[in-house]
């Protein structure tokens, strides 16, 4: 965040979202079809990556996004030229196909997605029945004076973290590698 200018500029922006008072085209992941992805894509956007309520879901699914965002929003993000939104659709779909041929999530071996929110997708939520069909994309252009980074920054200011697929997470990865550096340092080999 520059200043506090640009604080009250991306709180102001992500509560319009929030209030519907933005131009918002969304897509049901499920209404794409097996192969479909979102068309008529403009260069430049922002696109909200929420769980469909419409869609039958676990109780711990259910609790992944913040439970006072009444939208639901796993993920923020946005890009000023190509095809995002599509990139995260593809790379999710290859996730969940991956897991129901295997009964395993690419991630748990340390394979990443070329999009995070595909690296998000694990075992256990996978196996809750989840899939890349249970969401829902909201796509909006720009503003003058806003884009991604003030959305995050507005959602930040108003639920005091990051939705939950734009934190950086290294789950047990992230734990060996703490672990490994320990042991180094505790054997005097670091």
């Amino acid at each position: 965040m520059r200043d506090e200018l640009h604080r009250r500029i991306s709180f102001r922006a992500f509560k319009k979202y929030l209030n519907d008072e933005l131009p918002v085209q969304n897509f049901k992941i499920s209404e794409l079809g097996d192969n479909g992805y979102v068309p008529s894509l403009p260069s430049s956007y922002i696109y909200i990556l929420r769980l469909d309520e419409e869609r039958h879901l676990e109780f711990s699914v259910r609790a992944i996004p913040n439970s006072n965002d009444r939208k639901k929003i796993l993920y923020i993000g946005g890009t000023k030229k190509g095809d995002r939104c599509n990139l995260l659709i593809g790379h999710c779909r290859n996730f969940c196909g991956y897991y129901f041929e295997t009964g395993l999530a690419l991630n748990d071996d340390g394979t990443s997605g070329r999009h995070p929110v595909a690296s998000c997708l694990t075992t256990s939520l996978l196996s809750r029945g989840f899939t890349i069909k249970d969401c829902q994309l909201d796509i909006l252009p720009p503003g003058d004076d806003y884009h991604e980074r003030e959305f995050l920054i507005g959602y930040q200011e108003l639920f005091h973290h990051l939705p939950p697929w734009n934190a950086v997470r290294g789950g047990v990865l992230g734990y060996h590698q703490v672990a490994d550096t320990n042991q180094k340092d505790d054997t005097g080999a670091g």
